[in-house]
């Protein structure tokens, strides 16, 4: 029991022992699980913390990578763009209508587009290869070496120029040179051969006439400055202006196509005439203009003027027509007559009108009475467009004798203008004025209204004849003008004779013919007037419808001092007479030429041997004398 008593109390002692272990090992232990309980604590507080930082963390990596988005999304743009900005960087450098080409100083080609290379022949490589290469500006020396040799001395200089140059094909480059900063350079180039070609043309129009290719009054003038400037020891300096005769009837009846043809065949006439180291100008509508230099003499200047209106007397072929275009021309000479080029054009204008009023056909010099005579045909000019209003014009009648029985068979009309200061002035000197200023038609039109009238007083045998312009042909309706006289006054168309002169048909027009054709199937007779003054008479009589040759005065006046123009005056008597025309002598004044035509079988004529025109209340009169004298013959 003892031991049994000490082994229990051993076994207690040791589970007391045992328990107190377990109680010190479970305390520490609770102290470790405590401590550990405090650290998981700490550790939980730590991972809640770090928790909220990751998700924070996260939030922030999920807004980086939401902007990293949107930034990519905006580069992908801006790429785009940059693209599409380089596609057009491209396409505007390529089609750029210059050429430009960027280099280095090395002269090595930095940038340049399709136009450059287009123009300088730069080798078909790829433009990487061609790049910082000098096969562009070696193309450049090759095609338009000039060009090139400018703009590589320039770059010495440093500044931007421009330059222009020929290249080797003929085409004038320009360019634009502009230095840059690291030492290369840039520049533009452009074909400007067809604008140099242009403003040549331009040029070239300026001072010249669109027609006839001939230097223009602004030239013309420039030239005559240019030779009074000029010292010069050639001797004088002459200024002529001419004008075509009766252009406006040849461009109103042929056309206008036909009249410039004229204008180019007379300027291309005029330039035969003269020097090559003379001018020729057109200085508008049919006037021309001739400088003549180094004049010794007026005998010069006298014998080109001659020369010249012999050429312009001559026919022109026009589109396979005959044309005659005479010309008149006035000629002034410098210092004789100025020495400033407005006065010298202006004095040879005066010369102009000179000769036109002389009967054109010819030329004059300048005389200081020109100008008055000038002032007194405007002031004509001015008194005849009033004088038909205020009834100033009066016909007067020339009889037409049959000469083998001295009876009258008709009167002429002739025109009469009392001017209420002048008195009575001739036609010979109004009649041009009217004609020039577009009044003849008017004038004419009361003259066939007049004579109609008179003349269906008369006795029923007799015929009035009246003379009708070329410029009524070419202005107005003369058959419609004919036939409203014929009407107004109750008068056959068979006691009216219309005469024309060769003036009408130096244009040969087929209108004419027409109207002439048309007046004679009215029953009108048709006379030419002045025949053998023109230039071929025999083919006009053998095309126009003529009943009636009206030799001119000039051949029946010199008759009685040479066989010759008794022998033109016969011989026009028989070729009237083959021809069924009666044949009409004018400007028989002494009995010695009416013996003459007598002689040769002349029909009719006139001339102040029977009477001088006289007034229509005067006619009665003179035909009872005639009866009267032809009663006492019978």
């Amino acid at each position: 029991l003892v031991r049994l008593h000490w082994r229990f109390s051993g076994l207690m002692f040791g589970l007391i022992i045992s328990g107190l272990l377990l109680v010190a090992v479970l305390s520490w232990n609770s102290r470790l699980l405590k401590r550990a309980h405090g650290d998981l604590k700490h550790t939980t507080d730590d991972l809640q913390r770090t928790a909220v930082d990751l998700a924070s963390a996260n939030g922030a990596v999920a807004s980086a990578n939401s902007e990293l988005r949107a930034q990519n999304k905006l580069l992908v743009v801006k790429e785009d763009a940059l693209r599409a900005q380089n596609g057009l960087f491209d396409a505007a450098l390529n089609n750029m209508s210059q050429g430009l080409c960027m280099f280095d100083e090395a002269m090595r080609a930095i940038v340049f587009n399709t136009r450059f290379k287009s123009l300088f022949n730069v080798p078909s490589a790829a433009d990487p290869e061609l790049l910082a290469s000098q096969a562009p500006i070696q193309s450049l020396r090759e095609a338009a070496p000039e060009l090139a040799r400018q703009i590589e001395e320039n770059m010495r200089g440093g500044g931007t120029a421009s330059f222009e140059a020929e290249g080797r094909d003929g085409r004038v480059i320009a360019a634009v040179q502009q230095p840059m900063p690291d030492g290369g350079w840039v520049a533009t180039f452009e074909d400007v051969t067809e604008q140099r070609r242009a403003q040549a043309r331009i040029a070239h129009m300026a001072r010249h006439d669109g027609l006839t290719n001939l230097p223009n009054r602004y030239a013309f003038r420039e030239r005559i400055q240019e030779a009074l400037d000029a010292p010069h020891a050639g001797g004088m300096l002459a200024v002529m202006c001419l004008d075509l005769d009766h252009f406006k009837e040849v461009n109103d009846t042929l056309g206008h196509p036909t009249g410039d043809a004229l204008l180019c065949a007379a300027g291309d006439r005029l330039a035969a005439c003269v020097r090559d180291t003379d001018m020729v100008a057109r200085i508008g509508g049919d006037e021309f203009a001739i400088l003549q230099f180094a004049v010794a003499t007026p005998d010069d200047a006298d014998r080109l003027g001659g020369r010249i209106i012999e050429a312009m007397h001559k026919p022109f072929q026009i589109e396979g027509e005959i044309v005659y275009a005479t010309a008149s021309l006035g000629i002034a000479l410098s210092p004789l007559h100025g020495d400033d080029p407005d006065v010298l054009m202006k004095s040879a204008d005066l010369a102009l009108y000179a000769a036109k009023s002389d009967g054109r056909r010819t030329y004059r010099f300048f005389e200081s009475e020109m100008g008055e005579r000038l002032t007194s045909r405007h002031a004509m000019e001015r008194d005849l467009r009033q004088a038909l209003a205020a009834r100033q014009f009066q016909l007067h009648y020339q009889p037409v004798v049959q000469l083998s029985t001295m009876t009258i068979t008709g009167f002429e009309a002739l025109l009469r203008w009392t001017h209420p200061e002048q008195g009575s002035i001739p036609p010979s000197k109004f009649i041009p004025i009217a004609e020039d200023a577009g009044l003849i038609t008017e004038i004419g039109r009361w003259v066939l209204q007049e004579a109609c009238a008179d003349a269906a007083e008369w006795p029923a045998e007799l015929k009035v004849s009246v003379n009708l312009s070329a410029a009524q042909f070419a202005t107005g309706d003369i058959e419609a003008d004919v036939v409203a006289a014929l009407r107004g006054a109750k008068l056959g168309p068979d006691r009216l004779v219309v005469e024309i002169t060769e003036s009408l048909l130096l244009s040969d027009n087929k209108g004419t013919l027409d109207t002439l054709h048309r007046l004679k199937g009215l029953g009108i007779d048709i006379a030419m007037d002045d025949f053998g003054t023109g230039y071929s008479s025999l083919s006009y009589l053998r095309k126009y419808p003529f009943d009636k040759i009206k030799i001119d005065r000039a051949f029946v006046s010199q008759a009685g001092r040479g066989k010759e123009s008794a022998a033109i005056i016969q011989t026009i008597v028989q070729l009237g007479n083959s021809l069924g025309m009666t044949t009409v002598a004018e400007g028989i004044e002494t009995e010695q030429d009416l013996e003459m035509l007598l002689a040769v079988s002349c029909p009719e004529g006139q001339g102040y041997l029977f009477s001088r025109p006289v007034p229509r209340d005067q006619v009665f009169d003179l035909v009872r004398a005639y009866q009267s004298k032809a009663s006492k013959v019978a």
